[in-house]
């Protein structure tokens, strides 16, 4: 990762004898999450809608829903599929303050996950969604 002037490395080695992709990202994951930590300060119990962080949201909502029992592999697994969702949502809305979410931010969350070309999402800068899924799935949440 680079963070100009300097660079950080993640401590993940490769197991010769066998691959643990999981425990890898996971250590990937919390380097990440300690640097980001370390350079954001958190908008959570912000009572101002203009000042609390859509991201911030994200993130107190994927910690209450992390699985309890650190070794249950099985609830870590099914866990992956919201964290993923929730990575989305993020890449979209996390730069944005809950006073921003409306009905049109939500359609173009919408145009931007399908691929669908959008003008707000391009004044606005948004890069396009890699990968595309379909309108169905790609419902703003309610």
């Amino acid at each position: 990762m680079l963070d100009h002037p300097r660079s950080i490395r993640g401590k993940a080695k490769a197991n010769p004898h066998r691959l643990q992709p999981r425990r890898h990202a996971d250590g990937a994951a919390k380097a990440l999450e300690t640097y980001i930590g370390g350079r954001h300060t958190t908008t959570i119990g912000a009572t101002d809608p203009g000042v609390l962080a859509i991201a911030d949201v994200l993130t107190a909502y994927e910690i209450s829903k992390r699985p309890k029992d650190k070794n249950d592999e099985r609830a870590w697994a099914q866990h992956d599929l919201p964290l993923i969702r929730l990575l989305d949502l993020n890449g979209f809305f996390g730069d944005k303050t809950v006073s921003k979410l409306k009905a049109q931010l939500c359609r173009d969350f919408v145009d931007w996950s399908t691929g669908t070309p959008n003008e707000n999402n391009r004044q606005a800068g948004i890069k396009p969604r890699q990968g595309k899924v379909s309108d169905q799935t790609a419902q703003a949440p309610a």
